[in-house]
């Protein structure tokens, strides 16, 4: 799809490292470093929701493909393709000219510096829900443990109520033989 600034799709701009988180050449075009943002913002508004693509194509009647394609900075989308996403995402999703103005390393280094960021408490979020699955399990261990212990302490006290019983009715029966 050509450009208006005769760019090429943003993800063509990549100098080293993974898109959307990777750094791009130095003389690619503002497109560029716009797309580049707007597939990091909706990158992370569709992890923040837990959406896949699929449903967020259902709430906003935007193909899942053409989701995808932004993600992946093999397109520049028009507004009317960010208009429902950033409505059904409640968040805005085109970046503001200040985080694209700034010099490109500074750019860069912001970015860099919010997606260590969010990895690292995205490893956090990661590690709670391994520690949330854990103690499930474990709770559900300890109920299974508690039910058995229960129905064998039922178990038991049938069986004292059972032996006391006729405990008593032996001692019943001595003390009439007796008599």
């Amino acid at each position: 799809m050509p450009r208006s600034d005769n760019g090429d799709v943003p993800c063509r701009y990549v100098a080293s490292g993974e898109w959307p988180h990777a750094a791009l050449a130095q003389d690619a075009p503002v497109s560029a470093w716009y797309g580049q943002q707007l597939a990091a913002n909706l990158h992370y508004a569709i992890a923040l929701h837990d959406l896949s693509l699929r449903r967020l194509a259902g709430a906003t009647g935007v193909t899942h493909s053409t989701i995808s394609r932004i993600l992946h900075g093999q397109v520049l989308p028009d507004l009317g393709t960010i208009a429902p996403l950033e409505t059904a995402l409640g968040a805005p999703l085109f970046p503001q000219p200040a985080s694209v103005s700034a010099s490109h390393d500074d750019a860069l280094y912001l970015h860099f510096d919010a997606c260590q960021e969010a990895a690292e408490n995205g490893t956090r979020l990661d590690q709670a829900q391994q520690r949330v699955v854990v103690l499930e399990r474990e709770l559900a261990a300890a109920r299974a443990a508690l039910e058995q212990a229960l129905q064998r302490a039922a178990e038991s006290t049938r069986d004292v109520k059972a032996a006391i019983s006729r405990a008593m009715s032996a001692a019943s029966e001595a003390r009439q033989r007796q008599r």
